[in-house]
């Protein structure tokens, strides 16, 4: 688009001095043809003149050939791009070319110029409209151009105020997990420091606290991160005191992990709470809260626990399926002590 708006004034500048050029042709053939009339040429600058036409030997009118010629040839040297006309009637002509011959070639010749000149004359016209069809087109062109550079500006201004408050949004939970991070070895830490002064019953008495505590904050939808932090310590408790998890308060932190939005760490702590409840049976309050807590995270739960053979109930040997596609246990059972 820009190359042509760049060409079409040369262009049109081409056009119009070609159909000024050619003005000079058409102007002195038409005088020629005057000339033909009175049989008198004059050379350029009409400074001097010659007899266009002689009387041959038959007593015929025929061509002066040089007195014409001299004339064609100033006409062809200001002529322009119709000097290949003036170039050809020059040499249609001879000795024996009678006066009526040579007058109907000068009129087809001038008949001739007058179509180019036309020609001409209806070619810039088209191309003035074709001018102002491009620029038109440039211009609607220029004012999408416009409109497209804001809705770009705009989208960005979105993009950025989106990337903000994305960046905000991680930040504020790297925060809360880095907060979560050391209250956590705090609690270790003060649990190391009192675990020689605290009795295992104690302590076992405490974890089951703690976890029925932070088990009931999930049952009545209560603060989330303050259950995650309660069952933490919990299972922190119950560790010092039992050699198999807690299968209960991994089953409530999974619920609350799962309720924060860190789905997987839900289902790592959902797998651990199963296979804790293959070697464990539930503590009292677990009994009485399971009662309680219904609906879709209740299903989520029970739906783990009672797989056919991930789930709780499932041999604890490992299974593999055969060519036979049959069930078989590649680990023998452990003996009982009887």
């Amino acid at each position: 688009m820009r190359a042509l708006r760049m060409v079409l004034p040369v262009a049109m500048f081409f056009l119009t001095s070609t159909v000024s050029r050619a003005n000079p042709a058409g102007v002195l053939i038409a005088e020629l043809a005057r000339e033909v009339m009175f049989g008198i040429a004059s050379e350029t600058g009409g400074i001097i003149a010659q007899r266009m036409f002689q009387v041959d030997a038959d007593g015929n009118e025929v061509c002066n050939v040089k007195a014409i010629e001299e004339r064609l040839v100033a006409i062809e040297s200001v002529s322009g791009e119709q000097a290949s006309l003036i170039r050809e009637l020059r040499y249609s002509i001879d000795g024996k070319t009678s006066k009526a011959v040579f007058n109907a070639m000068v009129k087809a010749t001038e008949a001739r110029i007058a179509g180019l000149e036309a020609q001409q004359a209806r070619f810039a016209a088209e191309l003035s409209r074709q001018s102002d069809r491009i620029s038109d087109v440039a211009y609607q062109a220029k004012l999408l151009r416009a409109d497209l550079n804001n809705a770009v500006r705009d989208l960005k201004v979105e993009l950025g105020q989106l990337a903000t408050g994305l960046s905000d949004e991680r930040l504020a939970r790297r925060l809360a997990d880095e907060k979560l991070a050391g209250e956590l070895e705090q609690a270790k830490g003060r649990l190391s420091r009192l675990e020689n002064l605290i009795s295992p019953k104690t302590r076992a008495q405490t974890a089951s606290m703690l976890g029925g505590n932070g088990a009931s904050l999930i049952v009545s939808n209560g603060d989330t991160m303050e259950a995650i932090r309660t069952l933490r310590l919990a299972i922190a408790y119950d560790a010092t005191v039992n050699a198999h998890p807690d299968p209960a308060s991994r089953y409530f932190l999974a619920v609350a992990y799962r309720r924060a939005g860190r789905t997987d760490r839900a289902d790592e702590m959902l797998t651990e709470a199963v296979v804790a409840e293959r070697f464990r049976a539930q503590p009292e309050w677990w009994h009485r809260l399971a009662e309680r807590f219904q609906g879709p995270e209740r299903l989520w739960l029970e739906s783990a626990r009672k797989d056919l053979r991930y789930g709780v109930t499932a041999p604890r040997n490992v299974l593999y399926l055969n060519d036979d596609r049959n069930v078989k246990e590649v680990v023998k059972p452990v003996p009982s002590a009887s």
